[in-house]
This record gives C-alpha cells, structure tokens and sequence, in this order.
C-alpha cells in the first residue's frame, strides 16, 4: 500500500492545512489574491500538493520523479478543480451569513450532505486520474482504468468520511486503502492475457480411410503417444513381416497380363 500520500494527507490534516488553502498562499506569493473556495485555488493547491506527493512516491521507489511530478500534479490540478465545481453546483462553498462573515456550507444531494461529498470528490478523483495517466503517456484504457480506480475511491471515502465524521485523516486513510485494493481488483487478469496469446493448432480434415485420427485443437505433437500406430505405405506395420500382410485385392496391369495368358 503506498505509504507517502497517506503521510501527507496525515500531516496537513495535522497542521489543519487543504489543497485550497496551499493555493491561496502560493498564489498570494505572487500578489494574486483569492479566496479559498474558488476553483483557482482549487487547481493551484491540488496541482501543488500532487506533484510533492508524486515526486517523493516515484524517489521512494526508483521512478523518474520528473515524471512523478507531472501526473501528481496534472491529478491533483483536474482533481481540485473538478471537485470543486461539482461541490459548488451541489451547493457546497462559502455563503455569507445573515451578519456578514462567510460560513461553509457543504455540497448536498437528494438532502445528504454524504451523497454531496461523494459525488464532488467521486468526480474529481476520476477526472484527476484520468488525466494524469494521460498526461504520463499511458493508453486510453489504461487511463480510464486509473479514473475509474480514482473516482471510486474518492467518492466512497468521501462519502464514507462524511456519512461516519472520519474527519480529514481518516478519510485520507480510507481513500488509500480503497484506492490500492481497487487497483489490484481492477488489473486484467493474467491467465486470461497468456491463454489468449497462445495459439492453437488448426483442425485438420483427414481424407477417408486414413488411420490417423482426426487433429484435434491441441498443439500439434501433443498427442504423439497416444495415437494408433502409424501407416508406411509401402512398408510394414510395427512388428510385423511381410508374409503377415493380407492378401492385396487391387487389380494392376501385370494381373491383367497374366489372365491372357493362362
């Protein structure tokens, strides 16, 4: 199970710190200022906090971390901001209270704030994953295998989390966990792959009278030493003479001379 993501979702929930408010610092570094709840935020904290947590999962196992920076960061970038629009169209955000200040509201659907948070962060975990494995050169059916193991876990932690007060690290948790055992369901089946990638031999039609048997679908020799004793025209069965041999029935041209003669 990979141990990095779960360290860093454990410290910022440690230091109360998100992926939005990450956003709204390094922005606000540069002299743009946003509020935590926009999509900009959104994009700037995920991608930030995805390409730190990219780049020490591939240094911790031998990756390029280069490469490693750039998925985690394109998942989290699409990811929050996705999450983050989904989230606001439920609802979700800050709303400013009848005395002025800004109270958070959570997303909602069908009246479950549980259904809300697993929908928005369903959407991004897909969108995010999607994306990144794209974005690292991975084929169309690989990618959408890595959206979908990303969006399930999102969603059902994020649903879980919020249905059962996990709070923050232990959803985090949760999603790991569900994200490393959806990948393994989710990879093609080996057996499958090589029994579909070893050919079988073609089915051969035998002319009538031949004492072979039939071929079958296996590999051909498999059944070597099981078949009847082979026909030599010309020679003798196994173990037998020529005197053992019956009588020939079939007329030729010297038995036709013969008979105008006698």
């Amino acid at each position: 199970m990979p141990a990095i993501p779960i360290v860093v979702a454990f410290a910022m929930s440690a230091a109360e710190i998100t992926a939005a408010s990450i956003g709204v610092g390094a922005l606000g570094a540069v002299g743009v200022t946003v509020a935590a709840d926009t999509i900009v935020a959104s994009v700037v904290g995920g991608a930030i906090v995805g390409a730190g947590t990219g780049a020490l999962t591939a240094a911790a196992t031998g990756q390029d971390i280069g490469k490693g920076a750039l998925i985690g960061g394109v998942t989290g970038g699409v990811g929050g901001g996705i999450s983050n629009v989904v989230s606001g169209a439920l609802g979700g955000g800050n709303v400013v209270g009848e005395f002025g200040p800004q109270l958070p509201s959570k997303p909602e659907a069908f009246g479950s704030t549980a259904l809300g948070a697993g929908l928005s962060r369903g959407a991004g975990g897909f969108a995010g994953g999607l994306s990144g494995a794209l974005a690292g050169g991975q084929p169309f059916n690989t990618a959408l295998r890595s959206g979908l193991v990303g969006g399930l876990a999102s969603g059902l932690a994020g649903g879980i989390g919020e249905a059962t007060d996990l709070g923050s690290t232990g959803t985090g948790l949760l999603q790991s966990g569900l994200s490393y055992g959806l990948s393994q369901a989710l990879q093609p089946s080996q057996k499958y792959a090589f029994a579909s990638a070893v050919p079988t031999s073609p089915t051969v039609t035998q002319p009538a009278g031949s004492l072979t048997q039939p071929a079958t679908g296996a590999p051909m020799g498999s059944g070597l030493g099981s078949a009847p004793s082979s026909y030599t025209p010309g020679g003798s069965v196994f173990g037998s003479s020529e005197s053992d041999k019956p009588p020939s029935s079939v007329w030729n041209k010297e038995s036709l001379r013969n008979i105008g003669e006698a």
